[in-house]
């Protein structure tokens, strides 16, 4: 079944109600969701598995409202074992991914 995602956001005080991040074309998450913080744009970016068909998936949150669910390529990869890690070069400003591949447990990122 759909296993969505959500959020709640705190203020040093209290926690938002939690809702939804909009998945996509996604059908929901398998395992968890890793977060990472862009500093330079000051957004979140969101990444996980897809509970169906494994493809690995990315969302990013401005602060008020998150984007709709966007695949990362999988590349030569047969899909994500498990879950979607995220790193941030603040260098370069910008963000690599990686997983586990589901057929062959060989590492893959993009």
């Amino acid at each position: 079944g759909t296993h969505p995602a959500y959020y709640s956001v705190y203020d040093g005080i209290n926690w938002t109600t939690p809702t939804t991040i909009p998945l996509g074309a996604s059908a929901g998450i398998y395992v968890n969701i890793s977060l990472i913080y862009d500093g330079q744009n000051n957004t979140v970016m969101a990444a996980w598995s897809d509970d169906v068909a494994h493809v690995p998936y990315y969302s990013f949150f401005n602060g008020s409202s998150w984007t709709t669910g966007a695949e990362i390529p999988l590349g030569e990869s047969a899909g994500v074992l498990d879950f979607v890690a995220l790193c941030y070069n603040a260098a370069n400003n910008t963000v690599v991914a990686a997983w586990v591949d589901i057929t062959s447990y060989l590492a893959y990122y993009t």
